[in-house]
Order: C-alpha cells, then sequence, then structure tokens
C-alpha cells in the first residue's frame, strides 16, 4: 500500500481555521495524513523546538511567514530543516473598513478588553475628551476624511498584495473583487469564512481535491471591531455599533466598549504613556 502523503498547515489562527476546515473534509483524508498543528502563538518555546523535528517528516507544509518572535519556527529555519514542500500562505491582514484599529505595545495592554485597541478611543481619552465625545465621533458620517478613507482601502489591498509576493497562495484577488461596500474583516487578522475558504480552496486544488462548499458558522468571528459612520457612508457598508466579542459571541453597545476602554486607561496610565507615538495620527481631527 503506498502511504498518503503527509500534509500540515502552520501559523496563526488562519492556518489553524483552515486546519479545522480540512479535519472534516473526507475527500481530503482520503488521499492525505493531516498532521494535526498547533497554532505558533499558543505554542511554548519546547513545543516551537519539538515542531521543527516533525517539519522533515511532512510532505508539504503549508506555512505563514513567521519571523524571529516564533524562534526557532522562523520560515527560514523551517525551510533549511525541510525534507518536503514548503509553501506559504497569505498572512491575512486588512484595516481597509477599520482604520482605526490598532495593537499596543507588547506589555502596555494587557487586561484590555481585548488585545486590540482603537486609535480613535486611545485618542479621544489622552486628549481628555468625554465618553459622549468619542461616540458621537464613532457616529458622525464626515468626521474622516473620505479621501483618507478612500487611501487607506486601496492601500490595504495594495499591502495585501505586497505580502503575497512570496506566497503560493493570494486573497488580495478575492477582495477587490468582492470591493469595498464588502466587509470582509472582522479584525484587521480575523477574516471572514469566505475569505478562510477561498484559500482553503486554493490548497485543495493544489492538491487535486474537491473544495469546500459551507455555510457553517464564521468561526473567526468571535470579535467584531465596529465600523464607524463615516466608513459606513462612504463604502455603503453597515455601520456597526455593536462591539462582539468572546467565545459566546456577546454583543455590547458602543457606549459600552468605550467605556470598557476608558475605564481600563484610566487604571493602566502606561498604555497611553508608552504608545503616544501611535496616538493622534495625522487622519484623526476631534
Amino acid at each position: 500500500m503506498i502511504a498518503k502523503p503527509r500534509i500540515g498547515l502552520f501559523g496563526n489562527c488562519q492556518a489553524a481555521e483552515i486546519q479545522r476546515l480540512f479535519s472534516g473534509h473526507r475527500p481530503l483524508l482520503d488521499r492525505c495524513e493531516l498532521v494535526s498543528i498547533k497554532p505558533v502563538y499558543l505554542m511554548s518555546i519546547e513545543e516551537r523546538e519539538q515542531f521543527m523535528s516533525v517539519v522533515p517528516t511532512l510532505d508539504i507544509l503549508f506555512c505563514q511567514f513567521t519571523t524571529t518572535n516564533y524562534a526557532p519556527t522562523t520560515t527560514d529555519n523551517i525551510r533549511a530543516v525541510a525534507t518536503g514542500q514548503v509553501l506559504e500562505l497569505p498572512s491575512m491582514h486588512f484595516t481597509g473598513h477599520l482604520p482605526d484599529i490598532m495593537y499596543l505595545k507588547p506589555g502596555t495592554g494587557d487586561g484590555a478588553p481585548t488585545s486590540y485597541h482603537s486609535t480613535i478611543i486611545a485618542s479621544g481619552f489622552a486628549k481628555r475628551l468625554t465618553e459622549r465625545d468619542v461616540e458621537a465621533f464613532y457616529d458622525d458620517a464626515g468626521a474622516l476624511s473620505y479621501s483618507f478613507l478612500a487611501e487607506n482601502y486601496w492601500a490595504g489591498i495594495a499591502e495585501l498584495k505586497r505580502r503575497e509576493e512570496r506566497c503560493a497562495f493570494t486573497i488580495s484577488d478575492y477582495v477587490a473583487k468582492q470591493g469595498p461596500a464588502r466587509r470582509l474583516f472582522h479584525t484587521m487578522n480575523h477574516p471572514e469564512r469566505g475569505i478562510i475558504h477561498h484559500v482553503a480552496n486554493q490548497i485543495l486544488a493544489h492538491l487535486n481535491v474537491s473544495g469546500i462548499d459551507t455555510q457553517e458558522a464564521d468561526r473567526l468571528a468571535t470579535i467584531q471591531w465596529p465600523v464607524t459612520a463615516a466608513v459606513a457612508n462612504l463604502f455603503g457598508v453597515s455601520k456597526e455599533r455593536l462591539f462582539s466579542f468572546g467565545s459566546s459571541v456577546s454583543k455590547i453597545p458602543l457606549s459600552k466598549m468605550i467605556s470598557d476602554y476608558f475605564s481600563f486607561y484610566r487604571s493602566h496610565p502606561v498604555a497611553i504613556e508608552a504608545n503616544a507615538g501611535k496616538l493622534n495620527p495625522a487622519w484623526l481631527s476631534f
């Protein structure tokens, strides 16, 4: 009996979601052995070291680009020890509809409502605006320059293309085809299921396996960032005033989200002090 080729997916939550889809896709499992791999950000250093010994046993590894932040499992190190194919997946990151979403510097946002932060909320807090002032800014269709928002959207498409230059698979074509009237990312790095399926089906086509066509729940929608009225008005997407979060996808009003982040900044002044360079960008004018 000819052994099935061993394949694996390595990367962040995006790769993990494709792996989950594949784990239930019988046409793939009939032809390949799918090796279960933990998302890199959940691996301990010992687990990353152990994974490096797994790499040479794989016939094909589909991986997202990893840096020295996750040593020794950098993409270069993986390629150096691989005996099979290493095919890169795109790192899916897009802020076309969410220009305000950001990360704080490592260690300065611990204890916040989520790992994501809003430039609008944090800047408003730093400028001593009230919570109602910030909410009114979100609800003002003219609060953000339409030229900035359009530039931000298309710059995001260009960045997707740049990230794909070293990849065997793409998403920029899918995002551009859908157009700005459709929001495709729940946060800047949590794409909706259509994008995940788009990449998954490219991989399956590469393996000569039939594709996935499913309408199951959107597993990466555990956090859904609100869309400002300016973005909604320009692009024709829904103005989302509910902030969704958590494994049960609870929804809270925008006012409560702002209040929760203000409370965090009051009790963690370092979050504002250490990230002052990220606040009050030129496009933001209260």
